[in-house]
C-alpha cells in the first residue's frame, strides 16, 4: 500500500515540467488554440510497471485517475462546484485485504480566503480516522495551514512570490533560496485547492527539525534552448543516499513526455515516467 501511495504522490508533484494544459506557443507562424491534456502515464519503479489513465468531464476538468498494478488498483475521483472549485477528492485503493479509502471534502468561505478540508478514512466500510484542516490564503498562495490536532504551518514569501520560509509550530523550519531563473511552464497540475508554484527555480533548501541534523539540499540545473529544465540535480550532503538527478524530455511543442528520477547511491529506487496527451 505504501509503495502505491508514494508513487501517486511522486506523480502528483513532478517538478520543473510542463502543465497539463499547454503553456508554450507552438513553434509555428500560425496561431493555434489547441489545448491538450494528460491522458496516461507509465511509471516504472524497482522493476514494476504502473499504468495510470485519466478521464475528464464535459467541462474539460480532470474527473478521475486510475492506477493499475499487480497488487491492485488505485482510483482518485475529483468533484467540483459550479465555480470550478475542487470540492471533493476521493482516494480509494483496492488490495487483496480489502478496500481502503480516503475522502476529503472542501468548503469555501464567502471571502474566498479560507478553505476548510474535512477528511475521513475508511477500511472497507469502517471509519478508521477523521481530521480537519483549514487553509488560509493570501491571494492564490497558502499563507497558513491549521489542523485540528493543533499543528500550525506558516509560509513566508519574498517580493517575487517565492516561498522563502515555512515554519511549523513543532519547531520545524524550512528555508529556501532561489536562483534568478524563472520556471518555464508549470508542473503537471492535478486538481487541488493549491497549485501555486514559486516563479523562480529553487537554489537550495534547509530543513531544520528539533533534535535532528539539518536536512540540506542544493540544486543545480541544465536547460534546453527554450529555457526548460532538462536536468535537475539535488545533492544532500547529510543524506547522500537520497541524492537525486531528475531528467525531463519534451516534445517539439514543449510538453513533457518523460521524466526520470535517478538515485546515484540507491539505484534500485530509480523511477521513470512516460506521459501521453489527448486533445479535448
Amino acid at each position: 500500500m505504501k509503495t502505491t501511495l508514494s508513487l501517486m504522490g511522486l506523480l502528483a508533484f513532478v517538478v520543473c515540467t510542463q502543465s497539463c494544459k499547454k503553456n508554450d506557443s507552438p513553434k509555428t507562424d500560425t496561431p493555434t488554440t489547441k489545448t491538450i491534456y494528460i491522458s496516461s502515464a507509465i511509471t516504472i519503479f524497482m522493476g514494476s510497471t504502473y499504468n495510470t489513465s485519466y478521464t475528464y468531464d464535459s467541462k474539460k476538468r480532470m474527473a478521475s485517475s486510475t492506477q493499475n498494478d499487480a497488487g491492485g488498483k488505485t482510483v482518485i475521483l475529483y468533484g467540483y462546484d459550479d465555480n470550478n472549485r475542487l470540492i471533493s477528492l476521493d482516494f480509494s485503493q483496492t488490495q487483496t485485504t480489502g478496500l481502503y479509502r480516503t475522502l476529503t471534502e472542501y468548503t469555501y468561505d464567502d471571502t474566498k480566503s479560507i478553505v476548510h478540508a474535512a477528511t475521513t478514512k475508511y477500511a472497507n466500510t469502517t471509519v478508521t480516522a477523521t481530521s480537519a484542516t483549514d487553509y488560509l490564503f493570501d491571494g492564490n498562495r497558502v499563507k497558513e495551514v491549521h489542523t485540528d490536532s493543533g499543528i500550525v504551518t506558516i509560509n513566508t514569501y519574498d517580493a517575487n512570490g517565492n516561498n522563502i520560509k515555512t515554519e511549523v509550530n513543532d519547531g520545524t523550519v524550512i528555508t529556501n533560496t532561489f536562483t534568478d531563473k524563472k520556471v518555464v511552464g508549470k508542473p503537471i497540475q492535478y486538481p487541488s485547492i493549491n497549485n501555486y508554484v514559486s516563479p523562480n527555480l529553487v537554489a537550495g533548501s534547509v530543513t531544520t527539525v528539533p533534535n535532528s541534523p539539518d536536512q540540506v539540499t542544493n540544486y543545480t540545473y541544465t536547460f534546453d534552448s527554450d529555457g526548460r529544465v532538462v536536468t535537475e540535480t539535488q545533492v544532500r550532503p547529510n543524506d547522500t543516499q537520497n541524492n537525486i538527478t531528475v531528467t525531463n524530455a519534451y516534445d517539439e511543442d514543449g510538453y513533457v513526455t518523460a521524466t526520470s528520477y535517478v538515485y546515484p547511491n540507491s539505484p534500485t529506487a530509480t523511477t521513470k515516467y512516460a506521459y501521453t496527451y489527448i486533445e479535448l
